[in-house]
């Protein structure tokens, strides 16, 4: 027959851990050597100290997580990758310090000048100049296409050079000069200091040249210089004397009727600009009063945007370049200059800012530049400022490490207080109000109801 079994299930261990937990975290009595408070006093005064530590714990951690924190880390040796991402993550922050302070702009920065087309055309080399040339320029009338062609377009090849020489120093000025930062440039930063050098140049270049042209115009206008082509001045002899008279030329208006008024002539001895257009005029006699420029016989070809003037600087300025846009044109001036030779157009495809009708003075005011076309490498710039370490700062909000740290800290302090205060609050006020519980005057009426409940109890 089998026998009953004697052995009795194990007792577990969890119900006796979760007791030590629930005793080490929620204590019954933190006051048990405290002589001072009653036995339900010290229980009062533990639940009051455990709620206010929950609370005070509570408090502490949302205030510390809702706080921010300004975080400091250091790169040593960035490369362009992670310091293009820190200054675009950190732009106001971040702060690199060159090794090298100063670097000269042609480390980073080139240009490369686009001209406009005319000033490497055929119009400004040596052979069509010399086609323009005829030896009896001075028998033509001063209004004649003939007469100062050959000057005019001297003047515009001497203008061509005189820019591309100015602007090709003025660049390597520039690109000498230094750039000195001792920080690191974003690349933000660094193209918009550059680009704000960059018009810098430009401006003062533009100023640089057109000051200089204005004070040689000057300087032949107040010298009162004479033409050899006779479109300013004609020195005429008395006959039968040693004797000289200079005459003023004298420009009609461009538009004018007769009769003819005076008072609208332009004479070159009070202004070098006076101009008129500008073609070719057949059968001209030279009558008095020479000086006076009268297009009379009209012309057989008027050369469109083209004139003629009291200096060839002044009247090629006002001229523009339409004509030789246009091979039928460029064909005509060709043929009444005698000039066989096969000469092209300007091409009219190009793309330009300029349009075909400006004046000659308004590329020049623009140095007849089409584009600066100014490189920047920041690649460059940055290799050469190498900078060894980049720092920046950031705002971080419930940031671990620091929430906790900062709890630890301050929960010492705060348990001392707290277990202080209990005690305290247990024995001031929790003592006051029972006492006044206690010590409140008895009626006869509740002494008369004792006494017959005492009587009661005795029968």
């Amino acid at each position: 027959m089998p026998q009953a079994s004697n052995e009795q299930p194990m007792p577990t261990a969890e119900p006796n851990i979760l007791k030590r937990l629930y005793a080490f975290f929620l204590p019954e009595n933190l006051y048990k050597t405290d002589v001072s408070l009653s036995s339900n006093e010290k229980l009062v005064a533990t639940r009051l100290y455990l709620g206010l530590l929950a609370v005070s714990i509570v408090i502490l951690f949302v205030l510390t997580a809702s706080s921010s924190q300004t975080r400091s880390i250091t790169v040593d040796s960035p490369s362009i990758s992670q310091f293009d991402f820190l200054s675009a993550r950190y732009p106001l922050t971040l702060s690199c310090l060159c090794s090298q302070v100063t670097i000269p702009y042609n480390t980073f920065l080139s240009f490369a000048p686009e001209y406009h087309q005319v000033c490497s055309s055929k119009f400004i080399s040596e052979s069509w100049i010399s086609s323009m040339f005829s030896i009896n320029t001075t028998n033509y009338s001063p209004l004649d296409f003939r007469t100062s062609a050959s000057s005019q377009f001297e003047t515009l090849a001497l203008l061509c050079t005189m820019v591309s020489e100015f602007v090709s120093s003025a660049v390597q000025v520039f690109t000498n000069q230094q750039l000195i930062s001792s920080r690191t440039l974003s690349r933000s930063a660094f193209d918009a200091q550059l680009m704000s050098l960059v018009q810098q140049l430009q401006t003062t270049t533009v100023i640089d040249i057109t000051s200089m042209d204005q004070f040689v115009s000057l300087s032949i206008d107040n010298n009162q210089l004479v033409s050899a082509l006779h479109t300013n001045y004609f020195i005429y002899s008395v006959p039968g004397s040693r004797l000289y008279i200079t005459y003023s030329g004298v420009y009609i208006p461009i538009h004018y009727s007769l009769p003819l008024d005076p008072t609208t002539f332009c004479g070159c001895a009070s202004t070098y600009k006076c101009i008129y257009p500008s073609g070719f005029f057949n059968n001209w006699t030279l009558e008095y009063p020479f000086y006076y420029f009268i297009p009379d016989p009209p012309p057989v070809f008027s050369v469109p945007g083209f004139f003629a003037g009291c200096i060839p600087r002044y009247s090629i300025s006002q001229s523009t370049m339409e004509c030789f846009y246009n091979s039928t044109c460029l064909n005509q001036i060709q043929a009444l200059m005698g000039d066989t030779s096969s000469r092209r157009p300007l091409n009219d495809t190009i793309q330009s800012h300029f349009k075909p009708n400006a004046t000659i003075e308004s590329m020049f005011a623009e140095l007849f530049i089409e584009g600066w076309h100014d490189t920047r490498n920041f690649t460059a710039y940055f290799n050469t400022c190498n900078p060894k370490s980049c720092s920046y700062t950031y705002e971080k909000r419930f940031y671990v490490i620091y929430v906790f740290v900062t709890l630890f800290g301050l929960i010492g302090g705060l348990t001392v207080v707290l277990h202080l205060f209990a005690k305290f609050f247990v024995q001031h006020f929790i003592r006051r109000v029972r006492s006044m519980n206690c010590c409140q005057p008895v009626t006869r009426q509740e002494v008369l109801a004792v006494n017959s409940e005492k009587l009661s109890e005795c029968t």
